[in-house]
Order: C-alpha cells, then structure tokens, then sequence
C-alpha cells in the first residue's frame, strides 16, 4: 500500500516504481496484484486496520460493536447473540480486547458500555439447577 498527496498520483508512481526496482534487486518476488496506490484522502486498510494517519480501527467495526454493546444494556445479551455463540460475553470481551490493543481510548468508551451490561442474568448455565462453576 502506498500514499501520495490527492493530486500528484504522478510522482506516487514513480515512487512505486523505485521500490518495486529494490524489491527486485534484493530478489524478492512480490505479488503485484496486491500493490496498490491510494491517494492520502482514500481509506488505507492493511489486514484490517485503517493505517492513514495513524493506526486505527475501520468506524463501521466501532459502531457495530457499540450498537451490540448498548442493546445488550437495554434488551439484555441474548437478545444480540444471533449466532448462538456459546460464551457471547467472552466473545465480545475478545474484540474489545482487540481495540483496546489499536485504540485504547476508544476501546474504554466500549469496555464501560460492556460494564454496564447485566450479564449474570443471561447466562444459560444459570438455569440448570445444581451446575456448580
């Protein structure tokens, strides 16, 4: 992925051509198809992550995740488990855990949303009698 100033694309190819020139000289066999030019105002994604100014997470993924989180809060957890995933909070715990890591500013905004949410009362363990944690 490489950027270049919204109006000079020009000059951003010449620079990816350099570097393709010393990829090839240090005998490297770089896949071609994956190299991209995208101007600076263009969202720059590499494994996910948006990498433009600096490293964030993608705005769609932030507001999922909290829209899920505040239903849970409001309507209660199972109500946001569409796919029936075993341990929903732990689930959820593991992507906040993930923006914690390339946001932590943001990841606390959600980590107090998950906070508030009444998890011992949707636990499907909780209903069969004599289960001993």
């Amino acid at each position: 992925m490489f950027s270049c100033a919204d109006g000079d694309l020009a000059r951003g190819r010449r620079i990816v051509s350099m570097v393709q020139e010393i990829i090839l000289e240090e005998g490297f066999s770089p896949n071609w198809r994956k190299t991209r030019l995208a101007p600076a105002c263009a969202s720059q994604r590499i494994t996910g992550l948006v990498v433009n100014e600096r490293l964030n997470l993608p705005r769609a993924e932030y507001d999922t995740l909290k829209a899920i989180l505040t239903n849970c809060r409001r309507h209660g957890p199972a109500s946001q488990n569409h796919r029936g995933v075993p341990d929903f909070g732990a689930h959820l715990q593991g992507r906040l855990s993930w923006f914690r890591q390339v946001n932590p500013e943001r990841g606390a905004r959600l980590q107090a949303l998950f906070d508030a949410v009444p998890w011992e009362h949707d636990r499907p363990d909780d209903s069969v009698p004599g289960l001993v944690r």
